[in-house]
Formats: C-alpha cells, structure tokens, sequence
C-alpha cells in the first residue's frame, strides 16, 4: 500500500509546447512529467532550476488521467518581434506565430487529474499540507496566459493492482512487448494517440530523457498488458498506473 498525493488541476485552455516543435508551436495534450514536476515546483515556491533532481529524478512517481477529452485548435497569435535587443521596445513589430491550443471536447474547463508519490515521506507531507492552503506560486498550463486553479482532493492510500485497465495515460515502456488492447471486454473500441515527451531534466534544464507516453482520445480506459502493478484508489474508483519504468 502506497500513501498517494491527488489534485486536479483546472482551467479553460491550454499549450503545453513540444520540445521539438519548430516555428509553429505544437501542442501536447496533457502536461508531460517535467511540467507535472514543475507545477509541484509551483506549489512549493522553489526557487527556478532548483529542483531538478529532486522533482524529475528517480525517486518522484507521476500519474495522470484526463478527466475531460480535449481537442487541439491552431491559432495564430501576435507576439513582438524581438531579434534584437533593440526591438524588445516594439519597435520591430510584431511576429505571428500560429500556436496549437488545447481545448475540452465539452463544458468549459479542461480538467487534469494528478497523482503523486515520493520516495521522502517528508516531502510528500510538506506538499500535502502547501496544495490544502494553496499555491505559492501561480499555476498555469503550459504558458502563463492560461492560468490554472489547483483543487486538492487529498492523500489516499492506494492498493497494487494487476489488471489490464487503467484509467491514467501510459508509458510505453511499461507495456510487455509495447502491446495495447484496442478494445474493452464489452466490446467497445479504443483509441490511442502516442507523444513523444520529455521526461527529466539535467541540472541545466536540458532534457535528460524522454518517453513515449499514450493517452485514449475518448476519456476512456487505456489498455494493455502492463510490466508493473497498478494501484486502486477505493475511495475514487481510480485505477493509476504511474509512468516511472521501475514502479513505485
């Protein structure tokens, strides 16, 4: 059994940049582990570069569920020019930039489920206890003009799992044989996009690795066979896998 941190994180869009995007600005769908971690880095008031190791080494466990489907619209937005020190004024004018944003299928709001485990009980406690009374810093997804609300729904002990359904988006890593299922015991069909995302970062900020994450474009369950457990949280009815190769 695992003590396991959950918020959701909320708001009405969202761009969350792929790192190898060139002039048009490509959008992931969900937040990658390094923005996860930096979102906790929020909450937490550390200090910009200071947590890397800490945040996106070996002993931080992420999971995630969209608990709204999204769709991606493009864009094009104006920003300054600024090619030069001297244009940082305006005086260039301006550059358009077309910028792919993240939307919900339905209702107003996209609404990112997270889960959270550490390896340093410490820290799980402190950051419990800074998401009851809020967010040091402000939160956004992705880019500061899409601001975020954070709503902590507790720590909740989850339980290890085999099963071949989960509710959260999966490394293909922890897949045997990189196998899903492309539908569920009833019949119904499944669907699946594939991002490639960062994963850790090195002290500089430079992508240490990165992983094939995938997620089922309808909200639905992803499936598969599964190298590790998964964990039930009873008092949601979630199934999370983490992302982490080596389980928790």
């Amino acid at each position: 059994m695992r003590k396991i941190v959950i918020f959701e994180i909320r708001g009405p869009a969202a761009h969350f940049r792929k790192f190898y995007t060139n002039s048009s600005s490509l959008s992931y769908a969900f937040p990658a582990r390094t923005t996860l971690a930096g979102i906790i880095a929020a909450v937490l008031g550390l200090p910009k570069d200071s947590y890397y190791s800490l945040l996106t080494g070996n002993e931080a466990h992420y999971a995630l569920r969209l608990m709204t489907p999204v769709r991606k619209i493009m864009q094009t937005v104006k920003f300054v020019r600024t090619k030069t020190i001297r244009e940082v004024n305006g005086s260039g004018g301006p550059t358009m930039i077309p910028t792919e944003i993240i939307l919900p299928v339905r209702g107003r709001e996209l609404i990112y489920r997270v889960y959270f485990y550490h390896d340093d009980p410490s820290f799980q406690e402190e950051l419990a206890k800074q998401l009851a009374l809020g967010p040091k810093f402000p939160v956004y997804l992705g880019r500061s003009e899409f601001l975020a609300k954070i709503d902590f729904l507790g720590v909740f002990p989850g339980t290890a799992l085999e099963t071949n359904f989960v509710d959260t988006v999966v490394n293909l890593e922890l897949l045997k044989d990189e196998e899903l299922l492309f539908s569920t015991p009833d019949g119904e069909d499944l669907r699946y996009l594939r991002e490639k995302m960062p994963f850790s970062f090195n002290p500089d900020r430079s992508i240490a690795s990165t992983a094939s994450v995938v997620y089922e474009i309808g909200g639905k369950k992803v499936s598969g066979r599964f190298k590790v457990p998964a964990f039930q949280i009873d008092s949601l009815g979630d199934v999370v896998l983490f992302l982490e190769p080596g389980g928790i």
